[in-house]
């Protein structure tokens, strides 16, 4: 009984885990893309 407990436990953590590292990629990607678009309207001001 126990061992399934800590099994249930384990595959919610890894999963949550999952969710955690999914959710930072994409947020990395969307804060790539808002520093070019900064680089660009900061490169426009000196054009």
């Amino acid at each position: 009984m126990m061992n399934e407990a800590n099994l249930n436990l384990s595959n919610k953590v890894s999963k949550t885990l999952k969710d955690i590292v999914k959710e930072n990629e994409i947020l990395s990607k969307e804060l790539s893309l808002l520093k070019k678009k900064l680089k660009l309207r900061a490169l426009n001001l000196f054009l």
